[in-house]
C-alpha cells in the first residue's frame, strides 16, 4: 500500500480523471441519438428496398471537354484552359469531377457552379491535352438508361 501513495500524485490522479470523463463523455455522445437535419439522409433511415434503381435513374451523367496545346519541350511557361460540363434545363446538379488525358498536364481546380462542374488543368510542354469535366445531374423525372451528353 505503502508502493501505491508514493506513486500516488496529484498529476496522476487528474490524468486518470481525465480520462475517465473522456472515455464516458465519448460514449455519451455516441449513445444519444442525434437528428439529422431537414431534409437530409442518413445510412439509418434507408431500409432495404427504399432506394431502388428507378430513383437511381434520374441521375445523368454529362460530359464537357476542352483541349489545350502547349509545344515540347517544357519552357516554364504552362498552358492551359477550362472545361464545364452544364446540367440540362429542370435538373439539377449533385456533384462532379473530370480528368485530363495527359500525364504532363495537371488538373489546377475542380469545382462546383450553379448547374455545372469546371475543371481547369494546365501544362506545360504537354502537346495536345484534353479535359473532361463530368457533373452528375438528378433530373425531375426518370431517364432512359444510359448517360447524357451535354
Amino acid at each position: 500500500m505503502h508502493r501505491i501513495r508514493r506513486h500516488l500524485t496529484y498529476a496522476n490522479v487528474a490524468a486518470s480523471l481525465a480520462l475517465v470523463i473522456a472515455v464516458a463523455g465519448g460514449t455519451t455522445a455516441i449513445a444519444t441519438k442525434s437528428t439529422a437535419p431537414k431534409n437530409s439522409v442518413t445510412s439509418k433511415s434507408i431500409r432495404p428496398f427504399n432506394v431502388t434503381s428507378r430513383d437511381l435513374s434520374r441521375l445523368i451523367q454529362v460530359f464537357g471537354t476542352a483541349s489545350f496545346n502547349d509545344p515540347q519541350p517544357p519552357d516554364g511557361a504552362a498552358t492551359g484552359n477550362v472545361a464545364v460540363a452544364t446540367c440540362p434545363s429542370g435538373s439539377r446538379l449533385v456533384t462532379g469531377g473530370g480528368f485530363v488525358d495527359s500525364s504532363a498536364a495537371h488538373i489546377v481546380g475542380s469545382s462546383p457552379g450553379a448547374q455545372s462542374w469546371s475543371v481547369n488543368a494546365a501544362g506545360d510542354g504537354t502537346n495536345q491535352a484534353t479535359i473532361t469535366a463530368i457533373a452528375w445531374c438528378l433530373s425531375k423525372k426518370a431517364e432512359k438508361p444510359g448517360r447524357g451528353e451535354g
